[in-house]
């Protein structure tokens, strides 16, 4: 339906704030320049994680993704870049 099509782009563009949120940390943390391009494994300890169905914690991902995992959802891009959607371009900070 459009209602749960709208929930999920709200989903993903919010896990997109974290992964920008992770970003700037990281950078401030690392020194880093606008030119850095910061792995998933360093933005781990800024990003919280996500509650799977039983429980467990998982990577933030597109939940319109049927993958799950972080690498197939995201492009984290560099610094001076903001990260971005990779399964639905559309969805975007704005």
């Amino acid at each position: 339906s459009k209602a749960r099509e709208e929930s999920r782009k709200a989903v993903c563009i919010n896990n997109l704030r974290v992964i920008e949120t992770a970003k700037e940390m990281w950078a401030f943390d690392a020194m880093a320049g606008p030119k850095a391009t910061p792995k998933q494994t360093q933005l781990a300890p800024y990003m919280r994680k996500v509650r799977g169905r039983k429980g467990r914690a998982v990577d933030l991902n597109c939940p319109i993704g049927k993958d799950g995992r972080f690498g197939k959802s995201y492009r984290v891009g560099k610094m001076n870049q903001r990260p971005s959607c990779k399964l639905h371009p559309e969805h975007k900070l704005p």
